[in-house]
């Protein structure tokens, strides 16, 4: 009986990978600050240079790191097609999967956050 957790879930979870590369990559063409789309942080929303600059760096970092991981679930994906592991195995890729993009969204958010503060620290360091 073949498993739910299989080739299958990891080319699914490779599809969103690309799907956010897409999304993060759009932030590069953002001219302006907005209220729905790209890094929203107090800093970018404060100063357009912060803006621009924090969203060109994210769209390059969230773009390449997705596409790495659309590439190791496709591979894990196509590993278990060619090797059909066990129930159990796939569960666990399928879980580790899921972990790792979920996990590498959340510390490109953090980092993006941070990156604002420290870009405009440094163009507003002389303001008092």
């Amino acid at each position: 009986m073949p498993s739910a957790f299989g080739p299958d879930l990891s080319f699914i979870y490779a599809g969103i990978a690309v799907l956010l590369a897409a999304v993060c990559y759009g932030c590069k063409f953002l001219e302006q600050p907005n209220r729905w789309y790209g890094v929203r942080t107090k800093w970018t929303l404060a100063d357009e240079r912060v803006w621009l600059e924090v969203n060109a760096r994210f769209a390059r970092q969230g773009a390449a790191t997705s596409l790495v991981l659309a590439v190791l679930f496709a591979l894990a994906g196509l590993w278990q097609a060619r090797t059909q592991p066990p129930a159990p195995v796939s569960l666990l890729i399928a879980v580790a999967e899921a972990i790792l993009l979920v996990t590498a969204m959340l510390v490109l958010a953090l980092l993006a956050a941070s990156d604002s503060r420290r870009t405009w620290r440094r163009y507003h360091e002389g303001d008092g």
